[in-house]
């Protein structure tokens, strides 16, 4: 119910910024599984 107290942009941005978290969470995820498999083959 509270999303309705927000102004009409509010939500537009509150999303971006969401989507900008996941996307930065994304490329970690990855860089952290690529660096795993990388040492998983050299311990190998």
């Amino acid at each position: 119910m509270s999303v309705f107290l927000f102004p009409r942009e509010e939500p537009d941005r509150i999303l971006r910024i969401n989507l900008e978290y996941g996307v930065f969470y994304f490329q970690v995820n990855q860089w952290v599984i690529l660096s795993v498999i990388f040492v998983v083959n050299v311990c190998l």
